[in-house]
């Protein structure tokens, strides 16, 4: 299942992790799915408070379009200590 909220659609300010981590539980139950990724406005600055919450991936597109944001994104989950 993949999620994105429709107000941080190519924005630059994600949800808190909180709302995420809620709704996360909820889509799980609701669709007896144990995968959920999360997109909305996910970027190199934000990626580490969201690797924590049990996602089994992001979407990222925003910041794919930029060849040096989307490597510091990369970067970023490669340095991460999870």
């Amino acid at each position: 299942f993949c999620y994105e909220p429709p107000a941080d659609i190519g924005g630059t300010v994600t949800a808190p992790p909180k709302d995420i981590q809620q709704l996360t539980t909820q889509i799980k139950q609701a669709f007896a799915s144990d995968r959920v990724m999360y997109g909305g406005s996910v970027n190199a600055n934000n990626i580490i408070t969201l690797l924590p919450l049990g996602l089994s991936g992001v979407i990222v597109a925003t910041v794919c379009l930029n060849p040096h944001s989307f490597n510091q994104l990369l970067t970023a989950v490669d340095h991460a200590q999870i």
